[in-house]
């Protein structure tokens, strides 16, 4: 929840996105993610498939601003990158929609519909 707050309050208050992963990586730091590649199960550290999943989605958005879908503020005069900085919060807006995810599935597991 903090990691939401801090989303839309950080154009106010002071950025609390290094105080977040950092106690994020304390939390998280045993946790880990299992995927099934080509019916093979693996497992990978959950917080280092936050970074990935956050690295890809940066790069992604530097190639929607290169190829011109949209433009950040301070690409008006020329083409640059997206600042680093949204890797990180990339990453925590990724852990945050897990989280969520994980808490509905365990909400929505008891409620039966009816035929």
């Amino acid at each position: 929840m903090t990691i939401y707050i801090n989303f839309f309050s950080h154009h106010f208050i002071p950025d609390l996105r290094v105080a977040l992963a950092a106690l994020a990586l304390g939390l998280y730091a045993r946790c880990t993610v299992v995927f099934r590649p080509l019916r093979r199960e693996r497992r990978m550290p959950w917080v280092l498939a936050l970074v990935l999943i956050g690295f890809f989605l940066w790069l992604a958005e530097n190639f929607g601003t290169l190829f011109g879908v949209w433009q950040c503020p301070n690409q008006f005069g020329a083409w640059a990158t997206v600042h680093v900085g949204k890797w990180g919060a990339w990453s925590l807006l990724v852990m945050m929609s897990f989280s969520i995810v994980a808490n509905l599935k365990y909400i929505k597991a008891p409620i039966r519909l009816a035929p």
